[in-house]
């Protein structure tokens, strides 16, 4: 009992233990199931979708969703300056979020028919997030709000980006998924990093490494969503050599205008704490995950998708990486140990960066790399893997020393 109040002391600690069990648990899967497949005796797995199109959900709206409301749940009400949420409601947001992926994830090994219930109550969780959020905002006297805002509108394009590729999973010939993911990860997961990031990287920096946080570019975070709207428009836009082009020149754009942003937080001072190190390792991902996009929708013929090299250096190297490193230094600061990274913790960074590197680089290899991609996910189940026996404990004690 007194280890589950200590888990509900802080709003952060039931989302980030259950995400990072959550990974451990479905890339362990992933890999297990992937590897009998190749050595040619799978696992008897009925699945109802296309595996690799509900492994992608999974990540965006399962496990990264419960680093998302971990983190909004602490960091948000602080930039508003409002009351934490009451216990009942955490725990109703969580409940939510774990029927929503049991659902969905029934739905996509065995009973069809629970994936978009599933994706339906992950979505109304989002929204009641969004009307909490949003209601705080109104009350506040903040004269910041439109980073808050743009947050609240990255959690509106989830719910659509959901709710379009679960429908698009049940209806093969419907041409919503593609569109549905590309919405989570550039409406969703790339705005909320940018909105994010451009406060929280520079403050982080200046916290734990001391100097001044740089000139934050005023212009970012409207860019980015002017871009991003662009860009929105695209996904939904019949597939020609002008489509292409416009595509390409919008991720150049986020390329360019993110870039800007990150030369303005004195990145090289990062060099010298990993704590910080890997939170700018992230951004790089993200970096060359818009590059490699520009480039590859430049390319003749080339689909108006999200190619393996660019998926994955968004998902793995940017969102993964991004997640280890806030939760980890969320979880020292709060339970008021050193905010340093330990030999485990490296390890846990080291691994995230090497599973990114190998998901992104091999399919671009030829020959039998293709083959063993999925062997990225071990590096990955490691990195969440370290991270619960490092960091997990922290979420369980009940004194923290607010930071």
């Amino acid at each position: 009992m007194k280890r589950l109040s200590g888990l509900l002391q802080q709003p952060y600690r039931p989302f980030f233990l259950a995400g990072a069990l959550y990974a451990f648990v479905t890339l362990a899967f992933w890999f297990v199931w992937r590897e009998t497949l190749r050595a040619g005796f799978a696992l008897a797995v009925p699945w109802t979708v296309a595996p690799a199109r509900a492994h992608a959900v999974v990540m965006i709206w399962g496990v990264l969703t419960f680093y998302v409301f971990g983190f909004l749940l602490t960091a948000y009400v602080r930039w508003v300056a409002a009351s934490e949420p009451p216990k009942a409601a955490l725990v109703g947001w969580f409940a939510a979020l774990v029927v929503g992926q049991l659902l969905f994830v029934s739905g996509a090994l065995s009973a069809g028919s629970l994936l978009v219930p599933g994706a339906l109550v992950t979505a109304v969780a989002q929204i009641s997030l969004v009307v909490f959020l949003g209601r705080a905002l109104l009350r506040s006297n903040t004269p910041e709000r439109l980073q808050p805002c743009v947050v609240l509108i990255a959690l509106c394009l989830s719910v659509v980006g959901l709710l379009l590729s679960a429908v698009g999973l049940t209806r093969d010939g419907s041409g919503l998924y593609v569109p549905g993911l590309l919405l989570g990860l550039y409406g969703y997961l790339l705005l909320m990093i940018t909105a994010v990031g451009h406060r929280l990287i520079p403050f982080f920096t200046v916290r734990v490494l001391g100097g001044n946080q740089g000139r934050r570019w005023g212009w970012t975070l409207p860019l980015v969503l002017a871009l991003l709207a662009f860009r929105i428009v695209v996904f939904f836009m019949p597939v020609t050599e002008g489509v292409l082009r416009a595509g390409a020149g919008i991720d150049a754009g986020l390329f360019l205008v993110l870039a800007r942003d990150v030369t303005s937080w004195q990145p090289r001072r990062a060099l010298r704490n990993p704590m910080i190190l890997v939170l700018y390792v992230a951004i790089f991902w993200v970096l060359l995950a818009l590059g490699a996009s520009a480039f590859s929708l430049l390319q003749p013929g080339g689909p108006l998708r999200v190619d393996p090299l660019v998926l994955h250096a968004l998902t793995v190297g940017g969102f993964s990486t991004l997640v280890l490193g806030i939760s980890t230094r969320v979880a020292l600061g709060h339970a008021g140990r050193p905010i340093v990274a330990d030999g485990w913790i490296l390890l846990a960074f080291g691994m995230i960066f090497v599973a990114a590197l190998v998901r992104a680089v091999a399919p671009l290899l030829g020959g039998a790399a293709p083959q063993f991609v999925h062997w990225a996910a071990i590096p990955w189940c490691l990195a969440f893997g370290i991270w619960l026996l490092r960091i997990g404990p922290l979420l369980f004690e009940v004194r923290v020393n607010r930071s």
